[in-house]
């Protein structure tokens, strides 16, 4: 299925299970990014290297990266930390679907 219509498939969905009037994610130059609270949520891969070659690739860790419309980063704790109760489980929700 190309990226266009998964994401649209997700944005559907996301957009009527919390009653969104806009679609929390887009993509932007082939990556998918979400919205959430006037924030840019994407994910960012480090490569996992083995400890005794440093070189050999065994896989990778996916971190939240969160921008605001200013470009400026905030920490993913933080927009956990100040998310309401109500809001958590979507703003978890769009995190896993971008990851």
């Amino acid at each position: 299925m190309p990226l266009r219509d998964l994401v649209e498939y997700f944005n559907q969905r996301i957009s009527a299970e919390q009653g969104l009037s806009q679609p929390p994610l887009v993509v932007n130059d082939g990556l998918v990014e979400g919205k959430f609270a006037g924030l840019r949520l994407a994910t960012g891969f480090h490569p996992v290297r083995r400890a005794d070659d440093g070189t050999t690739v065994v896989g990778h860790v996916a971190e939240l990266k969160a921008r605001g419309a200013d470009g400026g980063n905030t920490l993913a704790t933080a927009l956990f930390d100040h998310t309401e109760a109500g809001r958590v489980v979507g703003l978890d929700r769009l995190c896993r679907t971008i990851h």
